[in-house]
Order: C-alpha cells, then structure tokens, then sequence
C-alpha cells in the first residue's frame, strides 16, 4: 500500500489471513479481501500513512467541510431570491481555464453566502454549464479545521489534507471559504505557516484576439501583455460557454418575471376593491403572455442547444480521426490512413456541413438565443467591467482630447494614501463655477448693446475674474470656457410645463388627471423666476403652492381616485401673488372648464 508506518487498516487487512479464527468470522460476515481493501480506500481515499496520526488526515473533507449540494439536493437549502446576476457572474468565473477563483465581496447580512448556496441548487438542477456539472460545493469550516490544534503543524497538517483531498478530485470539488479574511493568519504561530498562505499556490495555479489585445493594451494600464489579452479572451469564452450550455439571460428573465406575477396574482386574490380587480385581471392577461413566450423560447432554445451540440460533437470526431491519421501516417500504415481520409473524414464533413445547414435555417426563422463566437464587444463589456471605463461607448465615437484636473494632467492617474491607482487615461472632464455671477447680472442690467456684443463683453470680464481666481497652471489645461446668460421668462416658463408635466405623470399613478392653465403657468414662472438663482426656485415654488394643495386635498378627502383637478390663477383679483393660484376639483358642468380639459 506504500505506506511508511503501520495503522488500523494493516491490522484489519492481516486479520483477514489468520486462519484459526479471522477468516472463519469474515466469512460469516459475508465479508471478502477485496471488499475490506475498497471500504479502506473510500474512507483514506489517495492518502499515504506517512505519520504517527493518520486517522486524522483521512476523510478531511467530510470532517472539516459541508457539503452544499447534497444539502441542496435533500431541500435543507432556503431558495435563494435577488442574487441571480451575481450566481451567474460566479458560475462564468468559475467556468474559465485560469485564474477561476471568485471572492464575494459584500457588508455583512447582503447574502454572501446565499449565492454559494444559490449555485449549489444550479448544480443540483443542472442550472450550470457541462464544465460544472455534477460538481460537489463543499464549504470549509475554518472554526473545526482551527479547534483543538495544540501543537505547532496540526493546524497545517490538516489544512494541507483537505487541500489535496481536493486536488486528488481532478476538479470535481468546489471550495467555498466563508469569511475568507479570518483565513490570513489562521493558524499562524511562530515559525508556521499560516491557511493564506498554503492556500496561494493552489488559488494561483489551476489544475477576437486582436481586440483583445488592442482594447487591453490601451484601457488595463496597470497589467502587462500578453497576460491581460488572454485573460479577457478567457473571460469572455466563459462568458458564451455559460451563454451556451446553461440557460440564456433572456429566458432566465422571463422566468423570474413569470414567478414575480405568479406570487403577485396570488395575493391579489383575496382581495375584492375595485384596484385590485383591475390589477388582477391585467396580471392574468400579462401572465398568459409571458408563458406563450416562455414556451416559444424554450423550444427554440432545446432546438439550438440540440444542434450545437451535434456540431460540437462532430467538430471533436473530426479532430479525433486527424489525430489517428497522423498517428497511422507516422507508423505507414497507409491503409488505414486512406480509410479515414477518404473515407471516415469526408463523411463525418458532410455531416458537420448538414449541421450548420440546419441550425443556419433555424436561425433565419428569428432571433438566436445562443452564440458561438467571442466578438469585439464582448471584449468590450469585460474590459468595462474591469476599470469602469464605457469602452464600447467610447468604441462608437472616439474622445481624441482629455482634460483632467491640475493634479492628474500631467500623469493620467491617481494614486491614493493606501498607494491604489485609478487612471483617468481616457475621460473628459466637465467643471461648473458660479465665479462672475454678479458681473453677469450687472453686465446685463446695463446693456444697451446687441445681445451679442453684450455675451462678448460678459464673457471677457467672467474669464479675467476666473484667470484671477485659479492658477495660470490650472487655467492654461482648459480647452473651453462657456459662460451661460440668465434665464429669461419665457425658459422658465417653459420649465415650469416640464416641472408640471412631471407632477401631472406622477399623479395619474394615483388615477387622478390633472389640468392646468397658461393663466396658472405664467404666474407659477413669475413666482418662481429669480435672477440671482435661475431655475431652482420654481421646484420649490410648485412643491408649495400646487404639490402641498393636491396633498392636502387628497387627505381631506376632496380629491380621490378617477377625479381630475385644474390649477388655474385669478389674474383680475386683487390678492397677492401667491393667493391668486387655485387648486380644485374640476367641475365638468362648467364650459371654460371643460375646454381647459379637453386642451
């Protein structure tokens, strides 16, 4: 067995060839050799005695871990709801070559945990791609692997047998460390090694090219070629191969979707006000289309998967069959080599030809659910994922001349006190001042010029105050300096029909239609129109004076559900300003107005 010191499982195998009385009581037992041998290699597995203390090594996962997909296949697991873009992110990371380890990163209580438990259940339906199949999530306890670790390498002892329990599994089990930070240091006594530390190795190494290249070398600044075009390349791969063999964005949406109606309709029904009847019905008609589409995407989904995969199939015959006529070349065996050529490999071309006939056919009748190809913007959309850089935006209309602030003109980046780097290379930076405010309201209380000459001047004295204010250094990196005039009364006008409209929209959630004059609208600007403060006091002036009105009203019962309200001004009184606005029920019997509703 080629082990270094005796155990249990010697003495066990040796009673077996005792005769006076060890065979006699294995054999009434029903027990033989073979069958002692595979109960001791289910529980030490590909471990060696090479210590004193084995037994502790043996089984180290089932000892020091738990096992999340047999939890999840027994229904010990709670569903797992909201966290379905961060499972799928996982399973894509997860599914590339290299550098596949993902870290959750969250605020205590977010659900951390609850997406590793999430991807235990897709791997327990068959939610995930082939690569993931069948794989065991196993969540190592760091508390048991830690407890009654006296002595200085027992800690690591047992940590190194989890470790290659995991490595002997040929990638079939899936660590999840919770609370990965109480890792660093775990275990760490003077002179040992600490869990961070036996763990590196095994994080580090794992048991459209051109655009990935350019868009890495341009917008990752802060890693090297050809590292970072490979692992985007890697990455987007994973991306399509989850895209492929697991279920697609667009049907997984409209399953969520169907669910979120489904419990919705549920609570609507025991309600019986009127509201809710209507909600209920609409529901039902949403639901019934939701469902045709959910039958129509699964059909073409099954019908595409079905013929990738028979492409796929034939694609890795055809590479076997060029193996085995090279291998046949080598040894002239010209035969054989003949065989597949002209024969074996034609007809299994033919084969793949008829294939990509039939899913090209399929395809035409609609839009593919599926890809097959790694293109330039999915290269793209991992490099924004990266840095936060819109590079597929910035692909369509290119920005040739940046601006940045004084301190990062000269360099491009930024670097923080903990010494992290964030680089403004490709970003346009916008600034706004109130700086020459009051010269531009005196330049224009006193303009006897055209309009024209009038902005020049004012734009000439504002950039001199500016050119005072902030440093030549500062001043020289800007390309552009736009000095905006005030608002006259007929902009603000115009803002308040925006600002009302809005009002209008958020009241016809509450089925209540409201109208108003350009009586109202005109005084409402007056009331809010300001020189020294723009456009920001007609917010506040509409807030108080018909926003307050139609709450008060609705609390008082005056206003409710399907009635309509007009705010109109009573220009002919005598009242202040603010007296003349009037907010009330609009009475349909009265002809000016109803022609102000039916405006």
């Amino acid at each position: 067995m080629g082990d270094d010191f005796v155990s249990v499982e010697h003495f066990v195998l040796a009673f077996h060839l005792d005769k006076r009385f060890g065979q006699q009581l294995l054999r009434s037992l029903q027990l033989s050799e073979k069958d002692m041998r595979d109960a001791i290699q289910a529980v030490r597995g590909s471990q060696r005695v090479i210590d004193q203390n084995p037994e502790g090594k043996y089984e180290a996962l089932d000892k020091y871990g738990n096992d999340l997909t047999e939890l999840a296949r027994r229904g010990k697991l709670d569903p797992v709801i909201g966290r379905d873009d961060e499972i799928r992110r996982c399973i894509q990371i997860l599914s590339r070559r290299t550098k596949n380890n993902p870290v959750i990163i969250g605020e205590p209580g977010v659900g951390k945990t609850a997406i590793a438990e999430g991807l235990a259940q897709r791997i327990v339906r068959g939610d995930v791609p082939e690569p993931l199949l069948n794989r065991k999530l196993i969540s190592l306890d760091m508390g048991s692997l830690v407890a009654g670790a006296k002595y200085r390498g027992d800690f690591e002892e047992r940590l190194k047998a989890v470790l290659k329990e995991v490595t002997a599994s040929n990638g079939q089990i899936i660590l999840f460390i919770d609370e990965i930070h109480t890792v660093v240091g775990a275990g760490a006594t003077t002179g040992a090694m600490d869990a961070g530390n036996l763990l590196k190795p095994m994080l580090g190494r794992d048991s459209a090219l051109v655009s990935a290249a350019m868009l890495a070398d341009r917008y990752i600044t802060e890693r090297f070629l050809p590292d970072k075009a490979i692992d985007l390349v890697d990455e987007a791969a994973a991306k399509l191969k989850m895209e492929i063999t697991s279920k697609p964005t667009e049907l997984d949406e409209i399953d969520r979707a169907v669910l979120k109606l489904e419990m919705e309709k549920l609570s609507l029904k025991n309600d019986t006000d009127k509201a809710s009847k209507e909600r209920l019905s609409k529901l039902e008609s949403d639901l019934s289309e939701l469902k045709q589409k959910q039958k129509e995407l699964n059909e073409q989904w099954d019908g595409e998967k079905a013929l990738m995969t028979r492409i796929r199939s034939i694609k890795e015959e055809i590479d076997r069959v060029n193996l085995e006529m090279e291998a046949a070349e080598r040894e002239y065996d010209l035969n054989r080599a003949a065989e597949l050529k002209y024969g074996t490999l034609i007809s299994l071309q033919r084969q793949l030809e008829e294939a990509e006939k039939n899913l090209a056919d399929f395809r035409k009748s609609g839009k593919s659910l599926l890809r097959e190809e790694v293109t330039d913007l999915d290269i793209a959309e991992i490099v924004s994922k990266w840095t936060g850089i819109p590079v597929s935006n910035l692909q369509q209309s290119e920005r040739e001349k940046l601006v940045f602030l004084e301190q990062l003109l000269d360099d491009g980046r930024i670097t923080d006190s903990q010494g992290r780097t964030v680089s403004f290379t490709n970003c346009v930076v916008i600034m706004t001042s109130n700086i020459g405010s009051h010269l531009i309201l005196e330049t224009l209380r006193n303009a006897q010029d055209s309009k024209e000459v009038v902005y020049d001047i004012m734009k000439r004295q504002v950039v001199e105050l500016a050119r005072q204010t902030f440093r030549p250094e500062f001043m020289n990196r800007i390309d552009e300096y736009i000095v905006f005039q005030p608002l006259d009364s007929k902009e603000i006008s115009k803002i308040v029909e925006i600002q009302m409209s809005r009002v209008k929209e958020r009241l016809k959630q509450k089925k209540i239609d409201l109208h108003y004059t350009k009586e109202a609208i005109v005084l409402l600007a007056t009331l809010g129109f300001d020189p020294n403060f723009g456009a920001r006091p007609v917010k506040r002036v509409i807030q108080q004076l018909v926003e307050n009105e139609i709450a008060m009203g609705v609390l008082r019962g005056e206003f409710k559900d399907e009635d309509s309200i007009i705010v109109d001004a009573d220009v002919s009184s005598d009242l202040p300003p603010q007296s003349k606005l009037r907010v009330k029920k609009l009475d349909s019997s009265s002809p000016s107005e109803a022609m102000v509703a039916n405006d």
